[in-house]
């Protein structure tokens, strides 16, 4: 799959439009491929999200996750958090990568919190959002390029434990996170 992906996107004369439809036909197939094999995909999908020039590698490696994370979500949760978790301590996102990448995994974290959590998810969730919290108080704080829009993301969810609530709040004016958070829904 990587290979005609990769194939796709190489074409010059193809339209995006065509491209991106091919690609989107391509991962309706993802749920039949071995654990192996979405492992590869997942390698390539991070590649193309941080090695492409362009909107459209990067916009192909954000489906290529979104694709395994719902056909794969076990692997793809312990592969991509900590992938990412690892690169926002180690500084090796841009502020801009964070933003979009903020946005993209809280909507796997949707999929996470919707799923019954045991004990050791719920403090690995909760170290997820610590490490997010730091990054944002490091990194995004006079930021440059600053923003020209606000990013604000409410998640629901049930667990195992209560209704909680993610929030994540990036004021476009500061670049920082104002709110950062798991709160028990009343």
């Amino acid at each position: 799959m990587e290979t005609l992906i990769k194939g796709i996107l190489a074409q010059p004369t193809i339209p995006p439009q065509v491209k991106n439809a091919a690609i989107i036909k391509l991962l309706s197939g993802t749920a039949s491929l071995s654990e192996a094999d979405a492992s590869i995909l997942l390698d390539f999908a991070m590649e193309l999200r941080t090695t492409s020039r362009n909107l459209l590698g990067i916009q192909t490696g954000d489906r290529v996750l979104t694709a395994v994370s719902v056909t794969h979500r076990d692997l793809f949760w312990a592969r991509f958090s900590a992938d990412w978790l690892e690169s926002l301590t180690s500084g090796t996102v841009t502020s801009q990568d964070y933003l979009r990448d903020v946005s993209f995994i809280t909507s796997i974290m949707k999929r996470k919190l919707a799923t019954t959590l045991n004990e050791d998810d719920k403090l690995d969730l909760e170290k997820e959002m610590a490490i997010l919290r730091s990054f944002a108080e490091k990194k995004c704080i006079d930021a440059t390029p600053r923003l020209d829009y606000p990013v604000q993301v409410y998640i629901f969810g049930p667990t195992s434990f209560s209704e909680h609530e993610v929030i994540i709040n990036v004021h476009a004016n500061a670049f920082k996170v104002v709110s950062l958070h798991l709160l028990p829904c009343l």
